[in-house]
């Protein structure tokens, strides 16, 4: 299916008042045009001002999807009246059934899924949840760190900080990471490339839920 930009683009300035009242003069315009998807690349505060808007448009029966980079709070008025609201998520535990084929470190998986021992994971925090990614995170920050530390240390001796970090560089390809969210490769800045991102989609009153994967390997 191909896709097609509807409309002109509505643009907006944060740094000006008025921002509510501006989205709301986006609407009849969105009613006019009936994108199935509508992109919001403003900031999280936005994003919500920009969703509880969508309550008051008059083409109410059309239901309206829209793509953020990162999903805000406060938007129950705008998600009550047929407004989807899709974004990235950092991990999610779903993506591990659902995606078979990702490059997820099974021993990773398998020690959040276990259950009946000690040392499991549900055993040790019975509160907690895995939907949050927070969990997940945690452990790929843990895992990173020991993943550098291993592969400096190959001629034995004390690892520095400084060999380390020049192994940071090396964190992709056949030495990525294999973290619980799958793969994981850093630039020579450190940050984060050619991740598997879970889409996910905000819920009212509960964590956002799974939808799919932007690819099951991130590469």
């Amino acid at each position: 299916k191909t896709h097609e930009i509807v409309g002109r683009t509505e643009f907006y300035d944060s740094d000006l008042p008025g921002v509510q009242n501006t989205f709301l003069q986006m609407m009849p315009n969105l009613c006019v045009t009936q994108p199935d998807v509508v992109y919001f690349a403003g900031r999280e505060n936005d994003h919500s001002s920009f969703v509880a808007q969508l309550a008051s448009r008059k083409c109410g029966s059309k239901e309206v999807i829209v793509l953020t980079g990162e999903p805000g709070p406060d938007m129950l008025q705008g998600l009550e009246s047929g407004v989807t609201v899709l974004g990235p998520g950092l991990a999610h535990p779903d993506a591990w059934a659902e995606e078979p084929g990702g490059t997820f470190n099974k021993a990773s998986v398998e020690g959040f899924r276990k259950v009946g021992c000690s040392l499991c994971y549900e055993k040790i925090f019975p509160e907690d949840r895995l939907d949050d990614g927070v969990a997940i995170l945690a452990h790929n920050a843990v895992l990173t760190a020991i993943w550098a530390v291993r592969n400096s240390a190959v001629h034995g001796g004390q690892v520095t900080a400084g060999e380390v970090l020049q192994i940071r560089n090396r964190l992709n390809g056949e030495l990525a990471v294999p973290g619980a969210s799958g793969a994981l490769e850093f630039d020579q800045r450190g940050d984060p490339v050619n991740q598997a991102i879970p889409i996910l989609r905000v819920r009212l009153h509960d964590t956002p839920e799974y939808v799919t994967m932007s690819s099951p390997t991130g590469r």
